[in-house]
């Protein structure tokens, strides 16, 4: 076999990575609509992955997004943690921000409406410490 064709995994206790949160407001999203937040979750973690492995990074959200109610504007933004890896490429921060803006793109495509765009994505870390990172 060709070796240029081989993918190779870098093991995660190896992997830099880098992270931001992707913040939407949504007016219609009530407390105790669970569904559509599960749905919008569902398309989230699709689109990141997509949107990554183009770049032969691989994408994880390892939180549940949080909803933060907004009773002034009666909106809720919620709020997805997105974590981009080397997987089977070097990750840079500008690489990952491309990841981010392309995936932002697709969310606006499918929302209908512009997805709130004032996060840029962290320095890279070693993947190991993002534990450290999270909040209990």
């Amino acid at each position: 076999t060709n070796s240029k064709n081989k993918s190779h995994t870098v093991d995660s206790t190896l992997q830099i990575s880098c992270r931001h949160e992707l913040r939407m407001w949504l007016e219609e999203l009530e407390d105790e609509d669970e569904n559509k937040k599960n749905i919008l979750e569902e398309e989230v973690v699709r689109l990141a992955r997509i949107c990554a492995e183009r770049y032969g990074i691989r994408a994880r959200l390892p939180l549940r997004p949080g909803i933060v109610q907004n009773k002034k504007w009666d909106a809720g933004l919620i709020v997805f943690l997105v974590v981009y890896s080397s997987d089977r490429k070097p990750l840079t921060r500008s690489v990952a921000d491309q990841i981010r803006q392309d995936l932002e793109k697709a969310m606006e495509d499918v929302l209908k409406r512009k997805v709130k765009c004032d996060c840029r994505v962290s320095q890279p870390f070693p993947y190991p410490l993002l534990d450290k990172f999270m909040i209990p």
